[in-house]
């Protein structure tokens, strides 16, 4: 996703209640996962917990991206 996409979604967000909600789930699981990275290692459940925090992170990417390809580019 580029600059102009992100600044398009958080127009759209303050419109549509689901693009305000896929961009904080998605700002909250980078925090997380930032967090999980910072460990020099990770347990068994904490690689399952890296693991699930980016298969949501890329769904809810992909939401918006479904969502940029229905909005006209002069919105």
């Amino acid at each position: 996703m580029n600059e102009s996409d992100v600044v398009l979604l958080q127009r759209l967000a303050s419109q549509y209640v689901e693009v305000e909600r896929l961009l904080q789930r998605h700002e909250g699981f980078e925090e997380q996962l930032s967090r999980l990275e910072r460990h020099k290692w990770l347990s068994a459940s904490e690689q399952r917990e890296m693991k699930r925090l980016k298969q949501l992170k890329l769904a809810g990417r992909d939401r918006m991206q479904q969502i940029l390809a229905t909005v006209p580019r002069s919105a």
